[in-house]
């Protein structure tokens, strides 16, 4: 993938830090998911975020520069998120966090050549031309030809709003690393 941020890889060298980004009507900007959904959010049409499994998530937490939280509170969080909202909303993770969260429907997907799953809550998506084990960019590619605005609140290098961008669609994005934002700001024009 060309903007993945993973504990799988070492961070990019050369990061500069920065809090805020805009390109057209789209933005990406620092925030804590575990302070809840911004109302930025509110005119998306789809929520998604690839969340750090449990192995990642202290990594995750050190690289940003932030104490380190409980998993537990992390996945509760998720759990609020949807419930604050009706906007569809897309998870990609493992296994575990299915045996946690009541969501709607389970999509078989592959991240990083692993098996995951894509775990959707407030609603379903239409499974037309989405295959078992499908790639995520594939998957997003899917959701950049149904929907008009993504939110990621977890976006790493961007990746998904990239994507969308590529569709002439627009994005809300935001994570908790600013040398993300940092990379987001350099790297999706």
């Amino acid at each position: 993938m060309k903007n993945y941020h993973s504990v799988l890889r070492e961070e990019k060298p050369g990061l500069i830090p920065t809090g805020h980004y805009k390109i057209g009507k789209s933005i990406a900007f620092v925030h804590d998911i575990m302070k809840g959904l911004p109302g930025k959010y509110w005119d998306c049409d789809i929520l998604y975020a690839e969340i750090p499994w449990r192995q990642g998530y202290e990594k995750y937490n050190k690289r940003a520069r932030i104490e380190i939280r409980k998993y537990e509170d992390f996945i509760y969080m998720i759990k609020e998120v949807a419930d604050s909202t009706d906007i569809i909303m897309v998870i990609v993770d493992g296994k575990e966090i299915a045996r946690k969260l009541v969501f709607s429907q389970a999509l078989k997907v592959t991240l990083n050549g692993y098996g995951s799953l894509a775990l959707v809550f407030n609603g379903k998506l239409d499974k037309e031309g989405i295959p078992e084990g499908i790639d995520v960019e594939d998957l997003l590619g899917i959701l950049a030809q149904r929907y008009d605005r993504i939110g990621d609140f977890n976006c790493g290098y961007g990746n998904s709003g990239r994507i969308f961008l590529e569709h002439g669609k627009t994005f809300v994005m935001s994570d908790i690393n600013p040398k993300c934002i940092g990379y987001i700001s350099e790297n999706i024009k």
